[in-house]
């Protein structure tokens, strides 16, 4: 992460998503996700392009982590 044009946070490395996904599901940050407990990563998928997956109570939530590049 790097601070730019007035404290703005970005993060310069599109690898890192995943991890920040993680920390956020992690710490409740993403409140749509919270009711999930159980995170496993590295999913193999027919699509290939799964890198979670919550369970929770025989519900399952697929995650596809894409990195969003914004510039001004």
């Amino acid at each position: 992460m790097t601070e730019i044009n007035g404290g703005e946070l970005v993060a310069v490395n599109p690898d890192y998503a995943q991890v920040l996904v993680r920390e956020g599901l992690c710490q409740e940050a993403i409140t749509e996700l919270k009711e999930y407990r159980f995170l496993h990563s590295n999913v193999v998928s027919q699509t290939n392009n799964i890198e979670l997956l919550l369970k929770e109570n025989g519900e399952q939530c697929f995650i596809h982590i894409e990195p969003v590049f914004f510039w001004r």
